[in-house]
């Protein structure tokens, strides 16, 4: 719909108690924050947000720098100083292979190892653009999935 007819939308999913919004980079292509964006930018309201980025392979040198960029990039889409979630999109797993589909999984150490998902997270968090951090499992390996909640630094899990 027009951007008008959006941001209608999102004041009357609101105005009926839907107070929980769900997005990502990857909707779209970055459309669906952009749209969120705009939407809100015409309204009072503020709903908990939540969004999501991906670690592409290029990116796994550094992940610490791509989650920062990418949700910082989110925020700017968004219109806003700060998120409520940030989920990592990509599932955990022991092992990576060649060819994937969906998002990539990740490994272990790009999470929680020195420049890992972790890391870029709670950068993000000490610069307060975000309140909280969640992860995306939807592959088998679901010990990993158990491993990074019991960090106590996830307070989101996403399954299929």
């Amino acid at each position: 719909g027009s951007a008008e007819q959006q941001a209608a939308a999102v004041a009357h999913a609101y105005e009926r108690g839907i107070t929980y919004f769900d997005t990502a980079a990857g909707y779209g292509t970055t459309v669906s924050e952009a749209n969120l964006g705009r939407a809100l930018a015409t309204t009072s309201i503020r709903p908990i947000i939540c969004t999501k980025f991906e670690i592409t392979p290029e990116q796994t040198g550094d992940v610490a720098a791509a989650v920062v960029a990418s949700v910082e990039a989110s925020l700017q889409r968004l219109g806003l100083d700060t998120v409520d979630i940030v989920e990592v999109h990509n599932s955990p797993v022991h092992q990576r292979g060649d060819s994937f589909t969906g998002w990539m999984p990740m490994l272990m150490e790009e999470y929680l190892g020195p420049k890992g998902a972790l890391e870029g997270l709670r950068r993000l968090r000490q610069a307060g653009k975000v309140r909280f951090f969640g992860l995306v499992n939807e592959r088998p390996d679901v010990d990993l999935a158990k491993q990074l909640i019991d960090t106590g630094e996830f307070a989101l899990l996403n399954v299929q």
